[in-house]
């Protein structure tokens, strides 16, 4: 939209212009002084939004990491910290900072980052209420230069004012409104990661319990069959001896 503005108004202020000097200014030397003059304090507030839009993917980033990291931990088989292979890929191994409050220290980060973003743009709406009589002047002296009416600017500038509130205060609206949506977002993202780890820690609890359950069907039924090996040895051992007995009995008689 800046770019549009500026090359729309260098094409305005060539064709226009009482001064030579004006009609014949290179187009990007002329733009360029537009930029600087009528979007400059929009500019500044572009650029911190860039600052607060790269935070907000960086904390993303983050929040993706430690959710994989808290829901691999969540899933991992008891005992697999100890039994890991010292050669593990570093990209596989848990993240020290990994954790719940660093989970929710980042959702926190989000939220400011985000007001912070929203902020900007609600400045940015504002600051273009401003923008048709900055522009306005600085074309109109670039055109007449002394001889400019200035009662006859201040009305065009009030018309175009106008022309463009209604379209200022629907967008600020919905700013607020999806400012709002947003921040609602985030702490139910959170609480959703939160609430997905712990169904899976209460699934790895249960499924652990079952393991053990069977495990010890497993040893009981294990030691049911050394006893009747036992005894059934034991049983043998006693027939074999009485056999021997009988027999050795017989022999003497």
């Amino acid at each position: 939209m800046t770019d549009d503005c500026c090359q729309n108004l260098v094409q305005i202020i060539r064709t226009s212009s009482r001064i030579s000097t004006v009609r014949e200014a290179p187009v990007p030397g002329l733009a360029k002084r537009i930029r600087d003059t009528a979007f400059k304090s929009l500019d500044d507030i572009l650029g911190s939004y860039v600052g607060a839009a790269k935070k907000i993917e960086t904390i993303h980033k983050n929040i993706g990491t430690i959710r994989d990291a808290l829901e691999k931990g969540a899933t991992a088989p008891a005992g697999s910290a100890e039994a890991a292979p010292a050669a593990e890929p570093e990209a596989d191994r848990p993240k020290k900072w990994a954790t719940e409050d660093e989970l929710a220290r980042q959702h926190h980060g989000l939220l400011q980052a985000q007001t912070q973003a929203f902020s900007r743009i609600v400045q940015y709406l504002h600051g273009l209420q401003a923008l048709p009589g900055t522009a306005l002047a600085y074309a109109c002296d670039k055109c007449f230069a002394g001889e400019v009416n200035f009662q006859f600017e201040h009305e065009q500038v009030a018309e175009c004012q106008a022309g463009i509130k209604n379209l200022l205060d629907s967008a600020l609206e919905t700013m607020t409104r999806v400012a709002g949506e947003a921040k609602q977002d985030v702490e139910e993202e959170r609480t959703h990661i939160m609430s997905n780890i712990e169904v899976q820690k209460t699934h790895q609890v249960l499924e652990k319990m079952w393991q053990d359950k069977m495990e010890a069907k497993l040893n009981e039924k294990k030691r049911f069959k050394r006893m009747l090996t036992v005894s059934f040895t034991g049983i043998i051992l006693i027939v074999v001896v009485t056999l021997i007995i009988f027999w050795v009995l017989m022999v003497r008689l």
